[in-house]
């Protein structure tokens, strides 16, 4: 699929652009640095704002830059988490990227509902986050 076509089927959906409703969204700041106090006040707006056992897709933006895309069939909530713990606590080949300072700092998290799979293949193929260009290079 090309970028133009998934664009189209996203705006269809209404998915497209990020600001237009169908999607929650709220923000937090996390450094690998950040005292474990602001670690979990960062887990408490995600449990505040993302319904347990929904599931769904997520973007992280840090600015105007996609950084991650992300989906979850049944806890959305807890793939959010896990990905806030590759800032912060987590020390694998897959939190590499997130470990880097310019990925980190005052991120936006925008989630919706739904198939996540599908969507998050549409997703990415028009957003082309920062973390899929990385793992191409690494």
């Amino acid at each position: 699929m090309n970028k133009d076509s998934a664009q189209k089927q996203l705006i269809e959906l209404g998915l497209l652009p990020l600001n237009n409703g169908v999607w929650k969204s709220f923000d937090v700041t996390l450094y690998s640095y950040s005292t474990y106090d602001e670690y979990l006040q960062v887990l408490k707006v995600i449990r505040n704002n993302v319904i347990d056992d929904l599931g769904g897709v997520f973007i992280i933006k840090l600015e105007d830059e996609v950084l991650f895309v992300g989906s979850s069939k049944d806890n959305l909530r807890y793939r959010v988490i896990r990905q806030m713990e590759k800032i912060y606590t987590r020390d694998d080949k897959r939190a590499d990227f997130f470990k880097k300072k310019e990925n980190q700092g005052n991120l936006s998290i925008y989630f919706s509902s739904g198939d996540g799979d599908s969507i998050k293949r549409l997703l990415k193929c028009v957003l082309q986050p920062k973390y899929d260009k990385w793992l191409l290079e690494n």
